[in-house]
């Protein structure tokens, strides 16, 4: 982001969510560290080979799980506030299912209006964070 302007393609939103990656070795634990309708940041718990169509398995809640299909868009090694290193994978998805498109929409939507949106007033606001709550929580029980 650059002077407040998002380059992305999709607006991302934090999720810290368990996550298997499947690959030609085998599958590795994994888990998200944020997510747009594009594609996701995934903290590998090893290092694989990640070459292919990686057939991957969130499970952003008990009650629900999505399942993708993505290609590796970059990787690295990465330090988080200067404790933690880590290597990671930016997946982009070629294959994703309507329902959880529309999931990971509803959640980058509240994300957007509790963190960045400005509604007209307070109550505005929340009950703009009630109605999506609601949807969210329909969603994932469907």
């Amino acid at each position: 982001m650059v002077l407040g302007v998002e380059k992305r393609r999709y607006p991302r939103v934090l999720a810290v969510w368990p996550a298997v990656v499947q690959t030609l070795q085998g599958p590795l634990e994994a888990k998200t560290r944020d997510i747009s309708v594009g594609g996701v940041f995934i903290q590998l718990s090893k290092e694989g080979d990640l070459s292919g169509d990686l057939q991957i398995h969130l499970q952003p809640s008990e009650q629900r799980s999505i399942s993708v299909t993505g290609r590796k868009a970059w990787s690295g090694n990465f330090n988080f506030n200067g404790k933690e290193v880590f290597s990671g994978v930016g997946i982009q998805f070629t294959d994703i299912s309507p329902e959880d498109q529309e999931f990971i929409t509803s959640l980058t939507l509240a994300y957007q209006n509790q963190h960045l949106g400005s509604p007209q007033t307070e109550s505005h606001r929340r009950s703009v964070t009630h109605e999506l709550t609601a949807a969210i929580g329909a969603i994932s029980e469907s």
